[in-house]
Parts: C-alpha cells; sequence; structure tokens
C-alpha cells in the first residue's frame, strides 16, 4: 500500500461509546481515503474500545485504513507518543476520542501545510461544546470553549493548542521528542499541561522559530457529559492544573532567561515555591477586587475560584503535596 500523506491519531481510554462517534466522523472525511490512516491508540481499556474499533473498520468499506494499536502504560502522552511511533503520514493529525470533526477537518489541515507561506509547522482550530445532557441555564459555553479568534491567523508566544484538535509537521515532533510521558491525564487521574509543554520543544526543535497557524474552520465539537458541569468539578481541574504547571515550570527553568541561570538546581524547588505564593497573593487579591462582578454563585466559583484553584495547586505541587484527582467520563 502507498503511504498515506496524514496519519490520525486517537487516544483513547475507557471511553468507547465517544469513540464510535468520534471515529464515524474520521471516516466521513472528504479527504481522499487512500491518502489518510486512522491509529486508534487503546491506553488500556477495561471497557469496548477494542470492539468498537473493530466495529467501525469492519463497516468501512472504500474508507481510510483503520489501526488499532494497544498501550499498556496509562497516559495520554504515551499513547499519542504509540501513535507517533506507528504513523506513517509526514502530517501527523491529533483529535481526542470525545471529539467531532467536521468533514473538511483534514483537507483543510492539509491546504493549510500546503499554500499558507510562510510554511507552518503546526495547524490547529477551536473547539467549541456539545452537550451529552442539558446545560444549565447559568452554565457559560465560554467554559468548555477553546479559541483563538474568529480569524486565520499565526499564534503568537504563549498560544498554543490543545490535543484534540492540531496537526503536526510529524518529523518536528519526532525531532523534538515527542509528548512529555510525565505530563497529562494519566488512566481516571486528571492531569495537565503536556500541550503547552510539547510546543515549547518544538520550538527549540525548529531553531526558535515555530509558526503556528490556526484555523477557525477546522473547529471540532467537543463532548461535555453532566458531570463536568459541576463547579466544584472545575475547582478540582483548577487544582490539577495548577499541579501540571508545577511539573511543566521545573523542565523549562533552566532555559528562562535572566531566571534560570540564576536558580541552582538545587533550589529549583525553593524558588518556584516562592513563585507560587507571589502568584496566589496576586490572584487572591484580584478575587477581592472582583467579587461583587460575579453575582451568581455558581459562576463565582468557576471564574474566581478556578484561578484560586489553580494558584492552589502549582503552590501544593511546589511543597511535595500531590493529590490524585480523578476525571469525569
Amino acid at each position: 500500500m502507498p503511504e498515506p500523506l496524514v496519519s490520525v491519531v486517537v487516544a483513547t481510554f475507557e471511553r468507547a461509546d465517544l469513540l464510535r462517534r468520534c471515529l464515524h466522523a474520521l471516516v466521513r472525511q472528504t479527504f481522499d481515503p487512500a491518502a489518510f490512516e486512522i491509529i486508534v491508540v487503546d491506553n488500556d481499556s477495561a471497557d469496548a474500545t477494542r470492539e468498537t474499533v473493530q466495529r467501525v473498520a469492519a463497516a468501512n468499506h472504500g474508507g481510510p485504513a483503520i489501526r488499532y494499536v494497544l498501550e499498556t502504560t496509562r497516559g495520554v502522552s504515551w499513547a499519542r507518543n504509540a501513535g507517533l511511533r506507528e504513523a506513517r503520514g509526514s502530517i501527523l493529525c491529533c483529535v481526542d476520542d470525545d471529539a467531532i470533526a467536521p468533514p473538511e477537518w483534514i483537507g483543510l489541515m492539509v491546504d493549510a501545510f500546503r499554500t499558507v507561506k510562510p510554511a507552518p509547522q503546526v495547524v490547529g482550530g477551536p473547539a467549541f461544546p456539545l452537550y451529552t445532557g442539558r446545560r444549565p441555564s447559568w452554565y457559560k459555553d465560554a467554559y468548555e470553549t477553546a479559541s483563538w479568534g474568529d480569524r486565520p491567523r499565526y499564534l503568537g508566544r504563549f498560544e498554543y493548542f490543545y490535543g484534540l484538535n492540531v496537526a503536526f509537521d510529524k518529523d518536528l515532533l519526532v525531532k523534538a521528542g515527542g509528548f512529555d510521558t510525565g505530563l497529562g491525564m494519566k488512566g481516571h487521574v486528571l492531569g495537565f499541561a503536556e500541550d503547552a509543554e510539547v510546543f515549547d520543544r518544538l520550538g527549540k526543535a525548529a531553531g526558535g522559530r515555530l509558526n503556528v497557524y490556526y484555523l477557525p474552520k477546522t473547529a471540532v465539537l467537543h463532548a461535555i457529559p453532566d458531570a463536568r458541569l459541576s463547579p466544584l468539578y472545575r475547582v478540582k481541574r483548577g487544582f490539577a492544573n495548577g499541579r501540571g504547571l508545577y511539573d511543566w515550570d521545573t523542565r523549562r527553568l533552566p532555559d528562562v532567561p535572566w531566571v534560570g541561570p540564576l536558580v541552582p538546581a538545587g533550589a529549583q524547588r525553593p524558588a518556584l515555591l516562592a513563585w507560587g505564593l507571589l502568584r496566589l497573593g496576586m490572584t487572591l487579591g484580584k478575587t477581592v477586587l472582583l467579587s461583587p462582578r460575579t453575582p451568581q454563585p455558581q459562576n463565582w466559583l468557576i471564574e474566581r475560584g478556578v484561578p484560586l484553584a489553580r494558584r492552589s495547586g502549582y503552590l501544593a505541587a511546589a511543597a511535595g503535596i500531590t493529590p490524585a484527582f480523578l476525571r469525569s467520563k
């Protein structure tokens, strides 16, 4: 068989029903089915994930090749790296098992790589919520929206894509070392920062100039279960996110200009602990000043409590306190 141009990697863990919808959207792409493959990386699921992939593949007459890969070490970064090793295409697209891509998704990504100048090394798009139940009237779509606006553009520093809707120059991603297996979700345990961290290393692998192109038309729908619509769950995610940000900072601190060279290796934790205390204090002050602007208690918990939880999670990790929080399915 000829080598495909595009490899689509779907990392999945115990969400067979959502995975089926994701795969149905991928096999219905308008892009030439002979020019792309779908690699489903099962991250040691105990549900019907394998059987779901087999059923979709069996019904996929004349469609793209679908391959099932088992990665028994739990962690989304482990799963994506397994897909990266298996990929035969020069463009590697990542989409999560709970996302639904539009029919033109692959074609739009490929067209951007081919026609946009200067040539991008990463292309990605937004994600908008698709509620699996009934959204409470107070819950804002903005809480579940990942977007850089309505117009195509190159992203700037500190802007990046999440792994649920992004495409990479595969060779560059390989050169950068793939995803950091110490970061991100691990089975049922919440984890974050693997997306931001990999963009740091991609920039270094690209010689300090990484062209990241944002394409709004590639928007995916992201399934949001009822369990995620709780303010307390959002606060829990915020705390886990802060812990991930701390882990990311420990990796990048030596390379931070004017700071890293001044902090000896043995003093990294105290330095980040002090930095975490400073940011927590600043966020507390901001929360006190802005509290009257959020009258609904649920919205207050999300809009003011989550930033505080993020700072607290960072500070706890710097102090060596790392409780595990479970994700929703």
